[in-house]
Order: C-alpha cells, then sequence, then structure tokens
C-alpha cells in the first residue's frame, strides 16, 4: 500500500481541487453577536450586524443557487439558563437570502417572539459552489 503525503493540494489551474464523491461545508461560521466578532468562519467574507438578533453572512465565494443550498445554525447564550434559542434563516420573495449572502434571526425558543444578541451562533452552509 502507498501513502500520500502534502500540506496543499491544487488544482492543475492554481486553484481547489476538485473533490469527486465527496460532499464538505461550503461555509461555515462562530459568531458572538454581543461583542460582535467572528470567532471563527471558513469562506465568510463579512458579517453584519444588522439589529438585535439579526446578523447577515455575506460568503466569499457565492453558492450556484439557493434551491440547491441547506442551511444550518444553532445558537447558545450560555449564561446559566435553561431558555433555548433558535437560529432561523429568513428567505422570502423579497430575496433576502441570495447566492452571496443569507440573513439570520436568533430566537427566544421560550416564547417564539422575542430575538436577541447570543454569544455562541454557529452556521453551516451545505451545497454547490458557483
Amino acid at each position: 500500500m502507498s501513502t500520500l503525503k502534502a500540506d496543499t493540494i491544487q488544482s492543475t489551474g492554481g486553484g481547489a481541487a476538485t473533490l469527486t464523491k465527496q460532499s464538505a461545508a461550503k461555509q461555515w461560521l462562530q459568531y458572538n453577536q454581543e461583542t460582535p466578532a467572528v470567532t471563527g468562519s471558513f469562506n465568510v467574507s463579512s458579517v453584519s450586524d444588522d439589529s438585535t438578533g439579526n446578523f447577515t453572512t455575506s460568503l466569499a465565494n457565492n453558492v450556484s443557487s439557493t434551491s440547491n443550498v441547506a442551511v444550518t445554525g444553532l445558537s447558545n447564550q450560555d449564561s446559566g439558563d435553561s431558555t433555548r434559542r433558535g437560529i432561523a434563516f429568513k428567505r422570502d420573495a423579497g430575496g433576502t437570502f441570495n447566492t452571496g449572502q443569507y440573513p439570520v434571526d436568533v430566537v427566544d425558543m421560550g416564547n417564539g417572539s422575542s430575538n436577541s444578541d447570543q454569544k455562541f451562533n454557529f452556521t453551516l452552509l451545505h451545497g454547490d459552489l458557483a
């Protein structure tokens, strides 16, 4: 059996290598909206703090379509109380979710109506890059 070791793999044109029969996250984000600060990310060009419990993630590399993209998220306030927090992605006919960015609501799952800035917000995007 042979062993292949490499620090970097690129396509022959110098860009990212195409992986076949594999799927990987095309973007991920760890965001502290209390500060606000991006505490970790991949394929994120910026995050705008739009209002309390609302932020928009802009991608460094767009996805090919919004119809074949799955975005997931989780939020945890880590303050000792047991109130659940959830992330909702705004996608509507107005085009608030497009191939280059997606807006996020962080909602108190206890009452479902109040938004709040949270310290630990996590999002993950799967799909095809443009």
